[in-house]
């Protein structure tokens, strides 16, 4: 409960961050290298999320094979065995 008393007398009498009890927006603009380093990153990301994509449509083209087959077998299943012929 101490720690919630102190937060809020920080949020009243105006933490670092903040004017009049208020946020401000941050006025900075980020250098150009470090925009750099976020589009690589974001490059990244979207090859990982691309390769994430295959893998999973693969995954899912092999559920769908073998849903397939065991559908097939239940078929030949439920209409009986196959006459079997003794020479």
């Amino acid at each position: 409960m101490a720690a919630e008393v102190k937060f809020d007398q920080r949020k009243r009498r105006g933490g670092p961050a903040s004017k009049n009890g208020r946020i401000q927006p941050c006025q900075a603009v980020p250098p150009q290298a470090d925009l750099k380093e976020i589009r690589d990153g974001l490059g990244q990301l979207q090859q990982a999320i691309d390769a994430i994509a295959v893998e999973v449509e693969r995954l899912s083209e092999g559920q769908r094979f073998t849903t397939k087959l065991l559908s097939e077998r239940a078929r030949e299943v439920a209409h009986g065995p196959p006459a079997v012929r003794e020479p």
